[in-house]
């Protein structure tokens, strides 16, 4: 009886300590700016979202894919929140070197902010998943104090490059015209 009541105390106490670890979602990010299944083309499911830690800002990320069985069809939107336009601008070429390389080009056709003072880029790969020819797309967006990352496999199964296109001038839209707070909760 002894060593069962210790095991469930020793439970109780990991599972505790585990939820102070995790980071709670905090009700006043600015989860209007970000990716929805609205935006996407119809067969794209939420594969979850989450809260990485970056020095300095705020982030959330969140995740769809085509067909979770089957790699290649995902999409990703994560938005960081810097404490100042400042910083954003400053983070951004560290951002630009950790996911785009000299092997990615700039597609011919692309995209623009309407922002004229934001900074980005755009810039894909065509490879192979599973035997079918994909585009897998890079784009980074510095808008005011916040840094925009999308991260995209396009082919003929998901969704073409003009849906995609349209996708972040969707995205584009929403964003504030003055900087977002960082989330207190």
């Amino acid at each position: 009886m002894k060593t069962s009541t210790f095991i469930c105390i020793v439970l109780v106490i990991f599972s505790v300590s585990a939820c102070t670890i995790e980071p709670l979602a905090p009700s006043d990010f600015p989860y209007d700016l970000m990716l929805q299944a609205s935006d996407l083309p119809q067969g794209y499911v939420r594969m979850g979202g989450s809260f990485p830690q970056i020095e300095s800002a705020f982030s959330h990320i969140v995740g769809y894919d085509t067909n979770p069985e089957i790699a290649g069809g995902g999409i990703s939107h994560q938005i960081t929140i810097y404490p100042s336009q400042n910083l954003a601008i400053e983070n951004f070429p560290s951002w630009e070197n950790e996911w785009i390389t000299n092997a990615w080009v700039e597609p011919a056709n692309t995209h623009k902010p309407a922002n004229t003072n934001d900074l980005s880029v755009l810039k894909c790969l065509d490879i192979q998943i599973e035997n079918n020819p994909t585009q897998s797309c890079t784009y980074l967006q510095q808008h005011k104090n916040l840094v925009i990352l999308v991260l995209a496999n396009i082919d003929s199964k998901n969704m073409n490059f003009q849906q995609f296109l349209d996708m972040l001038e969707n995205l584009d839209t929403r964003l504030p015209s003055s900087t977002v707070s960082i989330p207190t909760e």
